[in-house]
């Protein structure tokens, strides 16, 4: 069996797309989940599965759109590779000029089209920072990510792909879950 953290785009945001996790765990074993976690209200999934990735995401999407009657980016991803974003991260918790609750992972949804990442250059306000890895942003918007110009909109604007934003203690936490 496999381990995938999957994330849900947007829900529960700003009264949006409500869904309860309790629900949403009723109705991922309905559609053959019973290995299955949920953490907070924004969308964390960890599912332990035979399938493959793609069946996981396409699954689950379809799911939401049948069952709750919206659609919702879905974004999976191997246990052990999130392990390996998570571990590379340029920012960390013995950094002394870090707050550690500033710092974001921005997962993309797709590939971004070649040479649209020099774009975040114009979102990045004072004091902020970014990495880029094929996957994911690492991000530090030391007066928080609701702020920053950085957020998932302006994001999926300059970078023409869907993205997910989840913090440093988000992300630790779904890596120990099980």
């Amino acid at each position: 069996m496999k381990t995938y953290i999957v994330f849900l785009r947007g829900i529960n945001v700003g009264g949006h797309k409500k869904m309860k996790m309790e629900t949403l765990r009723v109705h991922l074993k309905k559609i053959g989940y019973d290995n299955v976690l949920t953490y907070i209200q924004s969308g964390n999934i960890i599912i332990k599965t035979k399938e493959n990735l793609d069946v996981v995401t396409s699954k689950v999407e379809d799911m939401i759109y049948r069952d709750f009657g919206f659609k919702v980016p879905v974004i999976g991803i191997e246990k052990e590779a999130l392990i390996k974003i998570f571990e590379t991260c340029p920012y960390s918790e013995i950094e002394k000029d870090i707050n550690i609750s500033r710092v974001y992972f921005t997962l993309l949804y797709n590939r971004v089209p070649e040479g649209k990442f020099e774009a975040l250059k114009s979102l990045v306000k004072e004091g902020e920072r970014y990495e880029v890895n094929e996957n994911v942003i690492y991000m530090y918007c030391p007066k928080g990510y609701h702020t920053s110009k950085m957020g998932t909109n302006h994001l999926e604007k300059k970078l023409e792909v869907i993205t997910t934003t989840r913090g440093y203690k988000t992300i630790k936490k779904l890596l120990i879950l099980e």
